[in-house]
């Protein structure tokens, strides 16, 4: 069943990731687990923080950004009291 990433803040996590990431040794372990666990692997294939073009010269083409508010959500839960 999934799981509010932070209160308040309706984006669900899986349970399994949400478990995972709370025993994730460090936040970013724990971001990218979330991360995982809110978006599909398709949007995260295809997209990038804040949208743009990659860095990577490999990689040129524009992507575009991951949705904000579940980014804040994570983002929220890591900056909370209960974390690391």
């Amino acid at each position: 069943s999934p799981v509010e990433v932070f209160a308040g803040s309706g984006v669900l996590c899986d349970f399994r990731c949400w478990q995972a990431a709370n025993q994730a040794q460090s936040p970013t372990a724990m971001a990218r687990t979330l991360l995982l666990g809110v978006f599909d692997m398709n949007t995260l294939m295809n997209s990038n923080l804040r949208g743009g073009r990659s860095r990577r010269p490999a990689f040129h083409p524009q992507r575009s950004a991951l949705d904000p508010h579940k980014i804040n959500a994570i983002f929220s839960r890591l900056d909370s009291d209960e974390v690391f």
